[in-house]
């Protein structure tokens, strides 16, 4: 009888031990994603007229760029979405900058395996050294690129911010194009929200797309002299930052203080004139005129 006793005591704790930690996972689940579970979602109409009326004319809230209606819709198992949902989803993604780039066929396709994260602050998404496994789309929050460095004098190895990326950029694409390990540590900043396609996917779906565009940067900085001497890991950096545009003819690229000055450009193919405008004074004495380049304009 006492044997009986304890057997089902023993039982009952571990009962209650198996409960509490399915509590304590529920609240952890919760806690993660508290920033976007705080949206209170669409409210029904009732028979407030006032409140209605109120209700209709305010414009949802969003947390992030994403509301909560539209988060819960790409964590949905893409087997479960119906076709009204595959439709919106796509919808929603041709809003997004960081799908801009991508033809809409290719978006539609990969609409169906995006998966939708809330990273807290101070938490390495990729770290140096590893293989790819994801690649990742920011939508919210800054990421903070760096790269680990050896220091020959003081025989250390220190972190160095390379950059700060933020919402509408790729991260993690390059080492996936180049089949190479990570070459820089990703870290949140801030609470940063993502949309993340995992290597399978993306070999079926963007490697085709965005390798094409890859290489087309690769082998234009390559042919460029002024890269001659850059290593494997500048060129690529210069890759990833690089932009290819084409110009229509007699189309100005800036204009004085205009434009995107913040651009060095490289001429691949074609030719440029460089025009100067300059502000000249003219001053009449003893019937003869004198032509004076304005001090101002020089400065």
């Amino acid at each position: 009888m006492q044997l009986s006793n304890r057997n089902r005591y023993a039982e009952e704790l571990k009962r209650r031990a198996i409960a509490r930690q399915r509590f304590r996972k529920i609240v952890r689940c919760v806690i993660l994603n508290r920033s976007w579970l705080t949206d209170v979602g669409e409210e029904k109409l009732s028979l407030n007229v006032k409140k209605n009326i109120a209700l209709l004319i305010r414009p949802k809230q969003k947390i992030g760029l994403l509301n909560l209606e539209e988060k819960s819709l790409i964590r949905t198992d893409g087997k479960l979405r119906t076709t009204a949902e595959r439709k919106r989803l796509v919808s929603l993604m041709t809003g997004l900058k960081c799908f801009s780039k991508l033809p809409p066929k290719t978006r539609a396709r990969l609409a169906k395996y995006i998966k939708f994260m809330v990273i807290n602050p101070s938490r390495v998404l990729i770290k140096q050294g590893d293989m790819p496994q994801m690649v990742y789309f920011i939508l919210t929050g800054e990421v903070e690129v760096s790269k680990k460095t050896f220091n020959p004098i003081t025989n250390t190895w220190s972190n160095l911010i390379v950059r700060i990326s933020g919402p509408g950029e790729c991260i993690g694409d390059i080492e996936m194009l180049e089949n190479c390990p990570r070459l820089n540590t990703y870290t949140t900043g801030n609470v940063v929200e993502l949309l993340v396609v995992f290597h399978e996917d993306f070999e079926r779906i963007l490697r085709p797309v965005m390798e094409k565009e890859w290489l087309e940067k690769r082998h234009s900085i390559e042919a460029l002299d002024y890269f001659q001497f850059f290593t494997k890991d500048q060129v690529i950096d210069a890759c990833k930052l690089g932009i290819l545009r084409q110009f229509e003819p007699l189309q100005t690229i800036y204009y004085e203080d205009e434009g995107h000055l913040g651009y060095v450009y490289f001429v691949l193919s074609g030719e440029c004139m460089i025009l100067q405008c300059l502000e000249v004074l003219t001053a009449q004495r003893i019937g003869h005129t004198f032509y004076k380049l304005s001090v101002q304009r020089m400065k």
